[in-house]
Parts: C-alpha cells; sequence; structure tokens
C-alpha cells in the first residue's frame, strides 16, 4: 500500500513485457489508464511510464490494459492511498 498526498505526482509504471517478447512490441501495443478504477478509462497511449494527480483523498487502485495484435491483458496496481494534506501558506508580505 502507499501513500500520497493530494495535488502530489504519482508516477506509475507498468511492465507489460510478460505478454511479449515480439520486436514490435513496444511500437504496436496500446496502453489504457484507469487512474480511479471507475471503469472508465482515462488516458490511452503507448508510454509504459505516466504520471497523474490526484485531487481527491480516497483508497485507489489503478487499472491498466494493454493491448496488442487484437489480445489484451489487464492488471491492477497495489492500493494507492490519498491523504488530504493542505499546504502551508505563509504571507510575507507586510
Amino acid at each position: 500500500v502507499g501513500e500520497v498526498n493530494v495535488w502530489d505526482k504519482v508516477t506509475i509504471h507498468v511492465d507489460a513485457t510478460i505478454l511479449s517478447q515480439k520486436p514490435d512490441f513496444y511500437t504496436s501495443r496500446t496502453i489504457k489508464y484507469d487512474f480511479d478504477n471507475d471503469g472508465k478509462y482515462d488516458l490511452t497511449t503507448k508510454k509504459d511510464t505516466v504520471e497523474h494527480v490526484y485531487t481527491k483523498p480516497w483508497k485507489y487502485r489503478v487499472k491498466v490494459k494493454v493491448i496488442y495484435r487484437g489480445y489484451g491483458g489487464i492488471g491492477y496496481s497495489a492500493p494507492l492511498i490519498v491523504k488530504k494534506w493542505l499546504k502551508p501558506y505563509i504571507d510575507l508580505n507586510f
């Protein structure tokens, strides 16, 4: 279980090499990310490393679908707890 604060950047990396070792795998695959696991994919890309910022505190599990040559594999991250944390603000203008 990981913990971050709201508004922190979270780096998500997918290791999908188990699906294929073929030379065109990295250029032909598509990766879909569902950052809040609500059933709707939030990002479709070819990148296996992306960043996301959570704006609401909650317990999330990222869902990832890798599609290659018509086949797909789905995986889930470990739970990620996003905490509400207020950054201190100090106004030093007198």
